[in-house]
């Protein structure tokens, strides 16, 4: 692993449990954060979720058009150094 490593290409974290584990990071290093944040925009939705969600029905089958970012271990260690929450890819556009 190095600062580069993502969270859900590389280890594998996505979906609900990816949420829970920012929900525990950010308790466990005390980051100041948003508490009605909507954490979606780092993790895509878990396999076979895609049968229960009635968007994509409604959309007339096509791919969901949310923009994620990817959450990297460098972006959790400046968080931890901030002791706030920050969206590093959105401040890059």
């Amino acid at each position: 692993m190095n600062l580069k490593t993502t969270i859900e290409k590389d280890l594998g974290i996505t979906g609900t449990d990816g949420i829970e584990f920012l929900d525990k990071f950010l308790v466990h290093f005390n980051i100041s954060h948003q508490k009605d944040r909507e954490w979606q925009t780092y993790f895509d939705s878990e396999g076979l979720i895609l049968f229960f969600d009635w968007r994509w029905l409604f959309n007339g089958f096509r791919k969901d058009k949310t923009k994620y970012y990817d959450l990297t271990l460098e972006h959790l260690v400046k968080v931890i150094e901030l002791g706030y929450w920050i969206d590093m890819e959105e401040q890059k556009e």
